[in-house]
């Protein structure tokens, strides 16, 4: 999930899509999502929260991959999850900083089932950070690394 200016800014640009330029961080009713394999960005989502369909899916320079349906489809199959976190200020509801909160999700791939953790933390400065990944340890190594950073 994208959250900061920062973060279209270099989506946009590592994609060469537009949005950063056409100001998507300013659109109320979108969501815009990162698919990522082994950190690349494979393709760039925009879920529109009333709804919570997807109303675009693309990769760089606006193409498909491969990925594309798969990618699509893992949304549309956690779209309770996405409405179930959703508050009426944004997506995540970790309000309190220090705390963490996380939820497993499933999806397919090829006949197996697997199971991803989706990840919030609320850092002491209110910042949020959030990731996916497929366990929660992996989370949080993530969540310590973005932590060693800031400082």
């Amino acid at each position: 999930m994208l959250e900061s200016v920062d973060e279209y800014y270099e989506e946009g640009k590592t994609q060469n899509i537009c949005v950063f330029g056409a100001g998507y961080y300013r659109k109320e009713n979108s969501l815009i999502l990162s698919a990522r394999i082994g950190g690349a960005i494979i393709e760039t989502i925009e879920v529109d929260l009333r709804t919570l369909k997807v109303v675009q899916c693309h990769g760089k320079y606006n193409k498909d991959t491969e990925y594309h349906n798969r990618i699509i489809n893992l949304v549309n199959i956690n779209a309770k999850l996405i409405r179930k976190r959703m508050t009426a200020n944004g997506v995540s509801t970790t309000t309190a900083p220090g705390t963490e909160q996380y939820e497993t999700f499933y999806s397919a791939h090829r006949g197996k089932r697997i199971s991803r953790v989706m990840y919030d933390y609320r850092d002491a400065d209110n910042e949020l950070f959030s990731c996916v990944a497929p366990t929660l340890a992996e989370c949080r190594n993530k969540r310590d690394e973005w932590l060693s950073k800031k400082k």
